[in-house]
């Protein structure tokens, strides 16, 4: 259990307070259902190509009434992947419409600004989650995926299918997305899906050579996990989802494809300003964020390339070795400084942003609206690189560096192999190990327990550093809510967490509390419920 970090369920969270995230959350999902009654206005009117569209803005509409009940769609994974999902196919589909300077199409102009309002909203509730910890450091939750699935998929709309540029572009992006994609077969599934989408629906602009290519390593993807697991190769079957059998691999991947998008909103731009001259106005937009661009990813670069060379991701991420005090200082003001990246460039691509939608009003453009899909779809890769920065931080504390504390008042056979197992786990992860004899033994006193708890909790490493992990293991005997049996008295997890705020609290260290006992899960409840 860890006691820093309170689990509250879906039923607890309604009954809390409004946080800033609901607020702004619930400010997004009014934009999405504003935009999608001005587009069901729109095309009830007769002026869309496509009837079905009409149903495509009525289902929007009903998935953001759901929301605001929900209140949080990530709770809801599924559910907010079809409402993230929903957004980047309306602004799909509305990009097929035609672009002659009327009303009508003012109006279709101000329902995607909406649209773009309220995932903007989402973004910002995303960005704030990953830098308070409010959400789990695992971005395939925390990115809006529906969205740039839709994203991707109005390529094929909105860019002119003869240029071989794009092509190779688009298989690149294919490619990627698969790769990253293997961690989760749903989104694998729902990959397939939006290939068939693409593919079948539209099948005017259909690729044969790329439709190949997809269900191929789609198939691929399948096949290959599915004979393992029927041949009784399990261990493979995960590692199989952890891509290709590599799981730094994974982290490596995210940093390429970041990169390579990045290089695709630039290529996108330059093809902007050659294939139409009259949008002159990207010109000056686009040399400031260019420049402005180059220089806050320069130095992110050279960063992420001397972590890689110099201590290894797979290291940083399992903490598999000891690392140094010198070497951990080192670490956290590399992940201090990605924090400071992923602010700076946040409130830079919103700037840039707003200046695109800017132009795409003044300007409405099929090339226009392509360029705003790029960039949006590079806002979902900033936030998942301040929610790796925060997983990273998290890798980098905890194991590496931490002391153990044992209390054990029963010595039987059985409690020595698990201790002995625990021993040499800690051993090999933690350079600096405690374990205080006095309380392995029966008959414990509660003040006597309180006295070594709180020196336990103010033990500093030989630099003068206070720990940041602090894990206690206890076995013995319990009372029917939980609490340990001492001699005199019960020891509760109130006296426990006393200690814990009277000692180290503001130290932002965890305490990590392992009960091998009966009425174990009682605590459980108990932390649950901390705020």
């Amino acid at each position: 259990m860890d006691a820093t970090v309170p689990l509250l369920s879906h039923r607890e969270k309604l009954k809390s307070r409004w946080t800033a995230i609901d607020r702004i959350q619930l400010l997004s999902e009014i934009f999405f259902i504003s935009g999608a009654t001005v587009a069901l206005v729109y095309f009830s009117g007769g002026h869309a190509e496509r009837r079905f569209l009409l149903l495509v803005a009525i289902f929007g509409i009903l998935l953001s009434l759901t929301s605001i009940v929900y209140r949080s769609v990530r709770v809801h994974l599924w559910h907010g992947m079809l409402v993230d999902g929903w957004v980047g196919f309306a602004l799909t589909f509305l990009s097929e419409v035609s672009v002659e300077a009327d009303f009508w199409n003012r109006l279709l102009t101000i329902e995607q600004s909406l649209l773009f309002g309220g995932f903007m909203m989402r973004a910002v509730c995303e960005y704030i989650a990953a830098v308070d910890g409010q959400f789990s450091a695992n971005f395939q939750h925390n990115v809006p995926w529906g969205s740039f699935l839709g994203i991707l998929l109005s390529f094929s709309f909105v860019v002119d299918s003869s240029s071989v540029l794009i092509h190779l572009l688009r298989a690149m992006l294919y490619i990627l997305l698969v790769l990253m994609l293997t961690l989760k077969v749903s989104f694998s599934l729902i990959f397939f899906l939006v290939t068939a989408i693409h593919n079948f629906v539209c099948s005017s602009q259909k690729d044969n050579w790329l439709l190949l290519f997809q269900y191929g390593l789609i198939s691929w993807i399948y096949i290959r996990p599915v004979m393992q697991f029927l041949f009784g190769r399990r261990r493979q079957f995960q590692c199989w989802l952890l891509v290709l059998n590599l799981k730094a691999l994974h982290y490596n991947l995210i940093y390429i494809f970041y990169i390579l998008l990045t290089m695709f909103y630039i290529s996108s731009h330059i093809l902007a300003a050659v294939k139409h001259p009259q949008l002159v106005l990207l010109g000056p937009v686009f040399m400031f964020i260019l420049t402005m661009w180059m220089l806050i990813h320069f130095p992110y670069w050279i960063l992420l390339l001397y972590m890689f060379r110099r201590f290894g991701m797979a290291s940083v991420q399992n903490c598999t070795q000891p690392i140094c005090e010198q070497t951990r200082a080192r670490l956290q003001l590399m992940n201090n400084g990605l924090r400071a990246y992923g602010t700076v460039v946040f409130w830079l691509s919103g700037c840039a942003v707003l200046s695109s939608l800017f132009l795409s009003l003044c300007l409405y453009s099929v090339i226009t609206l392509f360029s705003f899909y790029s960039f949006l779809s590079l806002i979902i890769f900033e936030l998942a690189t301040v929610d790796l920065s925060r997983l990273l931080s998290n890798s980098l504390g905890g194991s590496c560096i931490a002391h153990a504390l044992f209390i054990v008042q029963q010595n039987n056979d059985k409690l020595k192999t698990i201790e002995n197992r625990l021993l040499q786990f800690f051993k090999k992860r933690m350079l600096y190990f405690h374990r205080s004899e006095n309380l392995v033994r029966d008959n414990l006193k509660k003040t006597f327990l309180l006295d070594e708890i709180n020196s336990f909790f103010t033990c500093i490493t030989k630099e003068g550093l206070q720990y940041d992990s602090y894990f206690l293991y206890y076995n013995g005997p319990t009372d029917v809510q939980g609490n340990w049996q001492l001699k005199d008295d019960v020891f509760t997890l109130d006296d426990l967490l006393t200690c814990w705020r009277d000692n180290i609290l503001k130290s932002n260290s965890r305490l990590l509390i392992m009960i091998d006992a009966e009425n174990a899960e009682c605590w459980l409840k108990e932390v649950e419920k901390i705020e």
